[in-house]
C-alpha cells in the first residue's frame, strides 16, 4: 500500500504542518491577500515554533485596516486549517474568498468583544 505525501491542494509540496499552514501555493495567496509581503523573511522562512510566536505576538496591524495582526493571524490559521480539512476529507474546493472571510470574522469578533465606548447613562426615577 503506497501513501502519497504530496499536498492534496497544490499537488506540489510534501504535506507537512508548515506546508499546510504557510507554504502551499494556495495558502501563500491567502497570506498575501492578508498583507504578508513576499520580502517578509521571518514570516516565510522561520520554523514552526518561531513562526507561531513571532506572528502571535506581533504588534503590527494588517494591511486590511486597523485590525491587529495578532488577531488576523489566528483567525487565518483556523480558517486555513478548516478549509484544508474540508478539501481533504469532504472533497470541497478551497474557498477562493477565504481572506475576505477571515477579515470579516475578525471585524465581527472585535465588534462583539470591544467594550462599548459611549455607555448610555440610565437614571432611575421613582414614579407613584
Amino acid at each position: 500500500m503506497g501513501v502519497d505525501d504530496k499536498c492534496p491542494i497544490c499537488q506540489e509540496g510534501v504535506e507537512t504542518v508548515m506546508h499546510a499552514l504557510r507554504d502551499c501555493l494556495w495558502v501563500r495567496s491567502i497570506w498575501r491577500h492578508l498583507g504578508v509581503l513576499p520580502s517578509d523573511q521571518i514570516f516565510w522562512r522561520a520554523d514552526l515554533q518561531v513562526w507561531l510566536v513571532y506572528n502571535g505576538n506581533a504588534k503590527l496591524n494588517g494591511t486590511t485596516g486597523s485590525m491587529p495582526w495578532k488577531m488576523l493571524f489566528p483567525f487565518a490559521l483556523w480558517n486555513l486549517w478548516k478549509s484544508r480539512n474540508g478539501s481533504v476529507f469532504r472533497g470541497k474546493n478551497p474557498n477562493p474568498d477565504l481572506a475576505k472571510e477571515v477579515v470579516s470574522q475578525v471585524r465581527e469578533f472585535l465588534y462583539c468583544a470591544s467594550s462599548p465606548r459611549d455607555l448610555a447613562r440610565r437614571t432611575i426615577k421613582g414614579v407613584r
